[in-house]
């Protein structure tokens, strides 16, 4: 299980919405927390593809085992493309950074 706590600033918005107002700010939060948990995802399965553990999973499995030995007779680097791997993220915009308000153009 994999848990993330992002946070964040607004330091410009190209499109013009003005996230500044409460609802917008939730929806902002649940579309970052939605790109980076696929995003994530993708990059475990491609890695698993590729049999290798760049993000350092086996690291924490590693206390499981009384010897070093015992954990390379394991084989984790063989056991990692069949590991079952959960995502959750949670994102938070904390300030808007440098903006004051969105200035919309015409």
């Amino acid at each position: 299980y994999v848990e993330i706590e992002l946070e964040g600033d607004i330091s410009s918005i190209g499109s013009g919405i003005n996230y500044e107002q409460k609802g917008y700010i939730n929806l902002l939060e649940n579309q970052i927390t939605t790109v980076y948990e696929k995003q994530m995802k993708n990059m475990i399965i491609r890695t698993q593809e590729l049999g290798s553990d760049v993000a350092g999973f086996g690291y924490y499995l590693r206390p499981a085992f009384q010897t070093n030995k015992e954990f390379e007779e394991y084989q984790w680097n063989n056991k990692y493309k069949d590991a079952e791997v959960f995502v959750k993220i949670k994102s938070q915009v904390r300030r808007n950074g440098l903006m004051v308000r969105t200035v919309f153009k015409r």
